[in-house]
């Protein structure tokens, strides 16, 4: 069941950039809590309109578009525009933004990272996003034949997430 679980990859991954780029801070007793307020994007176009194609030179054709078995950076580009990951950077600040994570907490000891996954969160086939697809894509990462380059290097530093 790759499909439905293979977008995590890069929401995973980014967890590598969310232990590095946490603000120093005094951090209460039970851990700090992020909910960023999301504001509009001053270089987005109000007038965009959603859909319509997009169109890149990919070179010589990729084994697949699953960047768990093929990496490669034309297969990375495709899946990072196919699929959002946990949280998400922003044009107008360095502070991370809300992506599958609508809220995140972060432990007193920096060591404990807890998301809430937004329950809008839906698959294409209108099945809401779960914590254990989160889980199950760490997994895939992780696991010895997974072709996931530099992702995998990073999350191996990490004890593998559990479910609530």
């Amino acid at each position: 069941m790759i499909c439905r679980h293979a977008p995590f990859l890069s929401l995973l991954a980014f967890l590598g950039a969310v232990v590095s780029n946490i603000p120093a801070m005094a951090v209460p007793a039970d851990g700090v809590r992020y909910e960023p307020a999301m504001e509009p994007d001053p270089l987005a176009d109000p007038r965009a309109i959603p859909g319509g194609r997009i169109r890149i030179f990919a070179g010589a054709a990729p084994k697949s578009l699953n960047y768990l078995l093929d990496n490669n950076s034309f297969t990375a580009q495709v899946f990072g525009m196919m699929f959002e990951s946990l949280l998400s950077g922003t044009s107008i600040s360095p502070d991370h933004a809300p992506g599958l994570a609508r809220a995140w907490t972060v432990s007193e000891d920096g060591r404990t990272f807890t998301f809430e996954i937004d329950p809008a969160a839906r698959w294409s086939d209108g099945q809401p996003v779960t914590a254990e697809d989160v889980c199950w894509t760490f997994r895939k990462i992780v696991e010895p034949g997974s072709l996931a380059g530099a992702f995998k290097m990073e999350l191996e530093t990490f004890d593998a997430p559990t479910s609530q």
